[in-house]
């Protein structure tokens, strides 16, 4: 559930030779340090913004620099970043006192979904 992938065997295998709450703490720390921890979450939030690499339509024009606001997405989960923060980013990234590439990458949210020309 956290990462969206299966365990490896050898996890399993550690894990239920091993049971102690300790263990369970040091994987649950280790799930969450994971690249695909911000991968699987991210794809949950660019779901709801509707991401896409293309406009859609007739004329089905690729975003080339959509993957920069993917690679924010997955950043902002992997780094904890705060549901407040991130939403304030997205919203006026490009408006805050203290401006980062960060917060303007993450305006590229207005650019998502459908876009007719």
């Amino acid at each position: 559930d956290v990462t969206g992938l299966p365990p490896a065997p050898e996890t399993v295998q550690a894990l239920t030779s091993d049971w102690s709450e300790a263990s369970y703490i040091d994987l649950v720390d280790r799930l969450l340090a994971m690249p695909a921890f911000g991968e699987h979450w991210g794809r949950a939030w660019l779901d709801v913004v509707r991401y896409a690499e293309t406009n859609s339509f007739e004329r089905d024009g690729a975003k080339p620099n959509a993957w920069k606001y993917r690679d924010y997405v997955i950043d902002a989960m992997n780094g904890d970043t705060p549901y407040n923060q991130f939403i304030r980013e997205q919203i006026a990234g490009d408006e805050l006192d203290s401006v980062t590439p960060a917060s303007l990458t993450a305006t590229g949210y207005y650019r998502l979904g459908l876009w007719a020309d």
